[in-house]
């Protein structure tokens, strides 16, 4: 549980732009997420939080910064994280 990582994307070349391989099937480190992460001093491997949650949120949503390209946006198609879109009723 703690290596799930999942990204919600609205297009299906949001999909394909979050990976890319080589002949063999291997993951392309310098492209994609991996690129963008080793462009900001980061692996796609770390953390995003420190299981902290949002403040005053009842759904207890995670504190996760939100990825950001060089430019300072996010990622084109980017919705949010998958563990903060699910809400989970009170009586749960």
């Amino acid at each position: 549980m703690d290596t799930m990582f999942a990204i919600v994307c609205k297009t299906y070349e949001g999909v394909k732009a979050l990976e890319t391989y080589d002949k063999e099937g291997c993951i392309i480190k310098s492209s994609g997420l991996h690129g963008l992460g080793a462009s900001i001093g980061r692996t796609i491997h770390d953390r995003p939080h420190a299981d902290e949650f949002v403040a005053d949120d009842p759904q207890r949503r995670l504190d996760i910064l939100k990825p950001r390209l060089p430019n300072g946006e996010s990622p084109p198609g980017f919705l949010g994280f998958t563990v903060n879109m699910i809400d989970v009723e009170s009586k749960n």
